[in-house]
């Protein structure tokens, strides 16, 4: 494709107008699109899109005519400009003059015609399998040349300069060549089973492509032969010398994927490298699962035909920009061959077609993006693109706006077209998906404008903080063991645009007239410790106020309030009532808050023993324990008895008493 070049154009779609009813402090977010990986997932209707990120006008696309055939696997050009089609799986050849219909001009015993070539005189040789011969296809007797008993299939033919002709052939990996009196002769033997592809240098060193290692070998006009590279894959199905005189090397290995009854070759992944005469070797494509069957070289740029998906890339060998072109109805872009206007023929494989790429664009394109969600119903603010506009071409860009993910009627209308850098269009919609379409559009079939990167701004809509909990310590779950000097507090929330947030407490007791606020300014901690010294006893409630103030502007903030479950602060002490009688003594324990939870008794100064309830679980704040007093020696005695309610509060009580 002929890259066109021309100032840079920044064209802005939402004016100032829509800016200046943003929220000013909210946070702003950007979808940007620059990149081959982004443009991809867009819809694309008479553009391309190369894995730089750049949308160009596509070229036409036709069928020439039809002929019947599984798969066109070479062409060829007379100098007259009769165009041959050599095929399978019939092995048919057809030719076509002017732009009359496909005529079979040959019809042999083999199944498959894999190669053409066409010779200063007129006349076009091609090379069949599983025979192995190689065929005058302008001789009406089609005279057959058989190159070797060995011999069963003619891979590829090329030509130099001066009319020989050399033929890659299998299962020997052998290179023949035919003289220009017609006379073959082994030129080179090789150790693979297959030699599949050829080239022809403007020095006449041949290059020859081997399958099994992937060998590049270099074979001098002298006979002498030297590997000029060994591929990481094993096939090496096409060659082509570069205008520069480089080589390029497209591999094809097959994966074997096995099935329950049957083995289908799958295609691994290939590459196109370059080589420059000395071997040394860089690569400019690759691609993951694709066959690369075909190379052809166009103004500054490689075309690269490849299968299984019947996909044609156009590469920048210099910096890898690969641009898809086309993609046929067809698995496979088998064979290249360029029109002397500028044109490029493709023939194709399942099915079997001769398409021509024409050499100049289509005058308009469009490319629709993908939808992208801004997760939140969002306002849509400065939306940009850049690009290339060479004289004669436009890109013109419209956005939209929707609160369901597929464009429907409920999407706002799509807005003025933009094409003047200072224009403005009406302000869209807020809505929570976004989607652009761009218009490419040229006067010149010979340049293309370029769309290199969109960007749209926008910020949602705010939303109010939401609490997921609120954890307030239950004292009457306490076990009495301690008093707390604190009541920590915690929560957890989160802002569904993403803003920061600061948090509020407030407390408030039964009865009180209203909230009191328990710090001078906001906290960011998800937390408060409350000291239960500074309050009294009585029920209260929490109440945490999420703001998002610091995020945006004090007429957008937004407060979300959770108020706690009701909980006691409890400073009372539990009263001890004990009365004793011959043999037991009884106390009586009583909390006015919480329930009792623990108790314990000394007996003349002895160690603290535990007590349990008559009852035997403290479950109240009315429990009743006995101690039982038998054995005692007669004298007076002293018994101290001590219980903590959950709060850890601690109340005593003791009593003197006299056994006779």
């Amino acid at each position: 494709m002929r890259t066109s070049r021309g100032p840079w154009v920044l064209g802005i779609v939402v004016g100032t107008s829509l800016l200046a009813g943003l929220v000013q402090a909210s946070k702003v977010e950007t979808w940007k699109q620059d990149t081959g990986a982004a443009f991809a997932k867009g819809k694309r209707q008479g553009v391309v899109v190369s894995d730089a990120g750049r949308v160009r006008l596509a070229r036409d696309l036709n069928p020439v005519g039809k002929l019947e055939a599984v798969r066109v696997w070479d062409l060829a050009r007379t100098p007259r400009g009769s165009l041959f089609a050599a095929t399978g799986d019939a092995g048919k050849v057809f030719r076509r003059d002017g732009e009359g219909e496909w005529e079979s001009v040959f019809d042999g015993e083999d199944s498959q015609v894999f190669s053409l070539v066409a010779l200063p005189d007129g006349r076009v040789l091609g090379g069949t399998g599983p025979t192995g011969t190689v065929v005058d296809l302008t001789d009406p007797k089609h005279s057959a040349h058989k190159l070797d008993s060995a011999v069963q299939y003619v891979w590829d033919l090329a030509i130099d300069s001066h009319g020989v002709v050399y033929a890659a052939t299998g299962p020997k990996g052998q290179v023949w060549k035919r003289t220009s009196d017609g006379r073959w002769s082994l030129l080179f033997d090789s150790r693979h089973a297959h030699i599949l592809s050829l080239a022809v240098g403007a020095d006449g060193t041949v290059f020859a492509g081997s399958d099994g290692e992937g060998v590049v070998y270099k074979i001098a006009a002298n006979g002498a032969v030297t590997v000029l590279f060994d591929a990481p894959q094993s096939d090496v199905r096409a060659l082509l010398v570069g205008p520069d005189g480089a080589i390029y090397a497209g591999t094809a290995a097959e994966s074997t994927s096995t099935g329950a009854t049957s083995a289908r070759p799958a295609p691994g992944d290939n590459a196109v490298y370059r080589l420059d005469p000395r071997g040394t070797a860089r690569e400019v494509f690759k691609a993951a699962k694709t066959l690369i069957f075909s190379l052809a070289w166009q103004d500054d740029r490689l075309l690269v035909g490849t299968g299984p998906d019947g996909l044609l890339f156009e590469v920048n060998p210099d910096d890898r920009e690969a641009t898809q072109l086309a993609r046929v109805d067809h698995g496979q872009v088998l064979s290249l061959l360029l029109e002397p206007r500028g044109g490029l023929l493709m023939g194709t494989g399942d099915p079997g077609a001769v398409l021509r790429l024409a050499p100049g664009h289509v005058a308009t394109g469009t490319f629709t993006s993908d939808v992208h969600d801004a997760k939140l119903a969002s306002r849509f603010g400065a939306f940009s693109w850049r690009g290339l506009t060479p004289n004669g071409t436009k890109v013109s860009v419209q956005f939209r706006t929707g609160n369901v993910a597929e464009p429907d009627g409920t999407w706002s209308d799509w807005s003025a077209a933009l094409t003047d850098p200072n224009g403005a269009s009406g302000k869209p919609a807020p809505g929570r998906f976004a989607q652009y379409r761009a218009v490419l559009s040229t006067t010149d079939t010979s340049a293309t404008p370029e769309l290199r990167g969109v960007t749209v701004r926008y910020s949602s809509i705010n939303v109010a903080p939401e609490f997921t909990k609120l954890d307030v310590p239950d004292l009457a779950e306490g076990d009495g063991t301690a008093k707390k000097p604190k009541l920590s507090v915690k929560w957890e929330a989160s802002d569904p645009n993403g803003d920061d947030l600061v948090y509020t407490v407030h407390l408030r007791k039964e009865g009180w007239p209203d909230w009191v606020a328990l710090e001078d300014k906001p906290r960011t901690e998800k937390s408060y410790d409350l000291d239960l010294a500074t309050v009294p006893d009585g029920l209260y409630r929490l109440r945490v106020s999420a703001s998002d103030r610091n995020s945006n502007d004090a007429a957008e903030a937004l407060v979300k309030e959770k108020v706690s479950d009701p909980f006691l602060v409890d400073h009372q002490a539990p009263s001890v009532s004990l009365l004793v009688k011959p043999g037991v003594a009884t106390a009586l324990l009583k909390d006015n808050l919480t329930r009792i939870a623990k108790c314990e008794y000394a007996l003349d100064g002895g160690d603290w023993s535990p007590l349990f309830p008559i009852d035997g679980l403290f479950d109240s704040g009315n429990e009743t324990v006995a101690i039982m007093l038998k054995d005692l020696k007669a004298g007076t005695h002293v018994l101290m008895v001590r219980a903590a309610d959950a709060a850890g509060n601690m109340g005593a009580s003791d009593t003197v008493f006299v056994v006779k």
